[in-house]
């Protein structure tokens, strides 16, 4: 005897089977299209629809009022808000789901019934009670038998096994589903600022560790004036940073000091050379007494050892306390002014500092605090355009008549490269651990279990992405820099 379980209920318990009648396929629709240059009609396409189970029953019971009893309860089982899985003992790996339709007229004779149950199938077809999973295993090409006789839409789920853009499956008859963006990479090139120097505090170990050196220059250029520099005394340190005391060195018509230089350090890709940047250097320049002079000279030279830009502090007189501070492009001076060097000046008084920026061609020089009588200046040079800064080079020097050395340091030193070409991660659409699911019946996506609005790529072949009966092939696509995720086909078997 076959019974029937409905609703993960065996109704047989309540009642014998007499018959079962179902169809060999359901009731098929086939359309066709009429034209006036073709005889007959042509073929268009079919459909099936809904398909009906009938299940002739008879009920024993001991008497009437114990028929009663079950007719209840039976009642109460067959009824459901929605179709419910309906299987047969002859075929016990497959059900459909079904919903009762129309009446349930009963006979009844003593404790005996006979009813015949109607159940319609609006999704005419069977499916297997076991969910076939199939993983990839890491394999790029997804081989599937598929029994069914009726084609399936799977469910495809790919967790992400590294960082990816794109996720694309592929079927044997070249039917595509993509998400994602296959034009993105893994990775972009960014510019960022780096501070190469920031030394602030100066010390004799800069000259042992620090990759500064002392007297290592030539100065090719004379001063101004036509005065020359000569890098030939030793370098003191002291009162914070670096300084040189010079005395009266003859009668040349030279500034007798020393040389503080340093190439500039690589930068994170390893290169040395910096067309845009931003320097502050702090200097204390200052006399006590107006017989008193000095020199003091910052340079930023290229990989040539030539002069890009500077700025040079002088005071040669000894009758009066005039100094000058002149700014040099590419050797030439480019802008001049006359400055009281006291203890006080707005310009080289402690706390004070200035700045030199480049930015391809333009180039601005910043001297002390604007609001106290400091100043900005700004040029441009389209022949420095493209040229890079190496080197620092600093002279503390005192005129070789004079004998009275004014205060002359050069107290620090920041110098920040921009635009430094940096490859870091690119924004990804996917990150390692992520779960996409395409549920090719429905067509919806879903990424770590939420729904995904925007993510269906324009031109997924949703109604063509099926599984038919005999041998199939899915194959997963990735971003170039992606690993294959892992990937799991679920669907039911179905059955005409």
């Amino acid at each position: 005897m076959i019974t029937v379980t409905f609703n993960n209920i065996e109704l047989t318990d309540y009642f014998n089977v007499l018959e079962v009648e179902r169809d060999l396929l359901p009731s098929r629709e086939n359309y066709s299209v009429e034209s006036p240059f073709i005889h007959g009609k042509s073929f268009d396409g079919y459909k099936y629809n809904h398909r009906e189970i009938k299940v002739q029953a008879m009920l024993v019971a001991e008497n009437t009022v114990e028929l009663q009893r079950v007719k209840r309860e039976l009642a109460g089982l067959l009824s459901v808000t929605e179709p419910a899985p309906l299987s047969f003992s002859d075929e016990p790996d497959k059900y459909y789901l079904a919903v009762l339709d129309g009446s349930t007229d009963m006979s009844q004779q003593g404790g005996v019934g006979a009813v015949e149950l109607s159940f319609v199938c609006y999704d005419p077809f069977a499916y297997s009670l076991e969910e076939t999973v199939i993983e990839n295993e890491g394999n790029s090409v997804i081989p599937i038998e598929y029994k069914g006789t009726s084609r399936v839409f799977p469910v495809i789920e790919a967790e992400m096994t590294s960082r990816s853009s794109l996720t694309a499956f592929i079927n044997q008859s070249g039917r595509i589903l993509q998400f994602g963006d296959p034009d993105l990479i893994d990775t972009q090139v960014i510019q960022q600022s780096e501070t190469l120097l920031n030394v602030r505090g100066m010390q004799p170990a800069l000259l042992e560790t620090g990759g500064w050196k002392e007297n290592a220059e030539t100065f090719r250029h004379p001063l101004m004036d036509g005065r020359t520099l000569a890098p030939t005394l030793p370098l003191s340190f002291y009162g914070g940073g670096a300084g040189v005391t010079v005395g009266a060195r003859g009668n040349d018509r030279q500034y007798h000091g020393s040389s503080f230089s340093r190439e500039l350090p690589a930068d994170s890709n390893g290169y040395v050379g910096a067309r845009n940047f931003s320097s502050t250097f702090a200097t204390l320049y200052a006399t006590g007494r107006i017989t008193q002079s000095g020199l003091n000279r910052l340079e930023l030279r290229d990989k040539d050892d030539r002069h890009v830009v500077g700025v040079t502090f002088y005071k040669m007189s000894i009758s009066n306390n005039n100094a000058l501070v002149y700014i040099t492009v590419n050797n030439d001076v480019v802008h001049s002014r006359n400055f009281q060097p006291t203890a006080w000046n707005p310009l080289t008084s402690s706390n004070k500092s200035f700045s030199i920026s480049k930015f391809g061609a333009d180039f601005t020089i910043a001297m002390g605090n604007v609001s106290e009588g400091g100043f900005v200046f700004n040029f441009q040079s389209k022949a420095l355009e493209n040229t890079e800064v190496t080197k620092i080079v600093h002279f503390t020097g005192n005129w070789a008549e004079t004998a009275q050395q004014m205060t002359n340091l050069l107290m620090s030193v920041n110098f920040t490269k921009h635009a430094v070409d940096k490859i870091v991660d690119a924004p990804t659409l996917f990150s390692e651990g992520n779960v996409i699911t395409a549920d090719t019946g429905t067509g919806l996506v879903y990424l770590n279990g939420a729904e995904q609005l925007n993510m269906d790529t324009l031109g997924n072949e949703w109604e063509n992405f099926f599984l038919s009966q005999g041998s199939n092939e899915i194959t997963v696509v990735q971003s170039d820099f992606a690993s294959v995720p892992k990937v799991k086909i679920k669907f039911r078997e179905r059955w005409l």
